[in-house]
């Protein structure tokens, strides 16, 4: 895996850890290598990493990282920090636990710092990509009574009829209260990040307005949420069914909306790019709910450590659930139609008062 960071290109080992929890005990990253022997490049480079001379003839660059990130930078008891200054000759300075700051390199040339904050770059390139998922672009689905209603009506229709198709039970269902529709996920580690989201959401309104036709409170856009589909290719082997998602009027106006939101925040560097298009659904059934009897990851021999939130099964032990049947009678269900009015930045696992993801930030689509 090769990063380019300020024209320069490095290879990365493949990450075998997690983000480390607590610095004094996590293993060290993996070694980052650098592609290219020649010599430190004095004008792009030092350009893109700031660097400046001080007043006694040294040189210092101060980077600005996620606090969440600083533990990457240090390794076990300090030892990766350590060991990057004795390797490239600098001084990082970086700041204490629960504190937020730049991280500051200080060396006696160019080169060792310059040397030194990209190593500090591609560690954290490699924490951010081990760093869960924080925040989605969404739109709620759960404002209309109908929609509750068919989501309960569908629950009970599935287990009374299927309820003895293997992996079928009532755990899996998504709860009518959290129903949504994404458009993406985020993984905004910092205030400073999350206000740039913020920022490109509230700089899109105009255009996003302008191709739903600048809808108002008295004649917005409906979204119908009506068929049911499945993510992958066996229907007896299903982890995911969502419920299908479009405007009443057949358009693509919220394909094009969701298309290019999506692209805004790729562009500002908030989000990564899944697919070359949004897939407009709203999960109905998610196996990655599924508890057993006890409250915990109903997977044979899930260890205490190995079990997520709420006793939730880590991915690579989900169960999946024979869909055949549902997929055959209840192929059309139409769950309901919602207003399109608001857009949601969510916070992911954290609920709000209305029961829904807990709102970073609310986005009216009406004029």
């Amino acid at each position: 895996h090769v990063i380019n960071l300020g024209g320069r290109y490095y290879r990365c080992s493949p990450a075998t850890v997690a983000v480390p929890s607590n610095a004094e005990t996590a293993p060290l990253p993996a070694y980052v290598e650098d592609v290219h022997d020649d010599d430190y490049d004095d004008g792009g480079s030092e350009e893109c990493l700031a660097i400046k001379e001080t007043e006694n003839g040294s040189y210092r660059s101060r980077l600005q990282f996620p606090s969440v990130l600083f533990k990457c930078f240090i390794g076990k008891g300090g030892e990766l920090k350590r060991r990057m200054e004795t390797e490239t000759r600098t001084s990082i300075s970086i700041p204490g636990k629960g504190q937020e700051g730049d991280v500051v390199v200080s060396g006696s040339n160019r080169r060792s710092v310059a040397s030194a904050c990209s190593r500090l770059r591609l560690l954290a390139v490699k924490g951010r990509q081990r760093a869960e998922w924080t925040h989605f672009l969404c739109i709620p689905l759960t404002g209309v009574g109908e929609v509750l209603q068919n989501c309960d009506a569908f629950k009970k229709s599935v287990l009374d009829t299927f309820g003895r198709m293997r992996g079928v039970e009532a755990s899996i269902f998504q709860n009518p209260l959290k129903l949504h529709l994404t458009f993406g996920t985020l993984k905004l580690l910092s205030p400073a990040e999350i206000a740039t989201a913020i920022q490109e959401l509230e700089a899109t309104l105009p255009a996003m307005r302008g191709m739903l036709d600048h809808p108002t409170p008295d004649n917005p856009p409906i979204i119908q949420i009506q068929g049911i589909e499945y993510m992958n290719d066996d229907p007896a082997e299903v982890d995911i069914l969502y419920a299908k998602v479009q405007l009443t009027d057949g358009s693509g106006r919220l394909q094009a909306v969701a298309d290019f939101i999506t692209e805004r925040l790729i562009s500002a560097g908030v989000m990564e790019r899944d697919y070359d298009r949004v897939k407009l659904h709203a999960t109905v059934i998610n196996t990655k709910l599924r508890r057993s009897a006890h409250g915990q990851g109903a997977a044979a021999g899930c260890s205490g450590a190995q079990r997520t939130q709420a006793g939730r099964q880590p991915f690579e032990q989900r169960e999946t659930f024979d869909a055949t049947g549902v997929l055959q009678e209840l192929s059309s269900f139409h769950f309901g139609e919602v207003p399109l009015t608001q857009l949601h930045l969510s916070q992911r696992h954290v609920v709000g008062e209305d029961r829904f993801y807990k709102c970073a930030h609310r986005v009216d689509l009406l004029n």
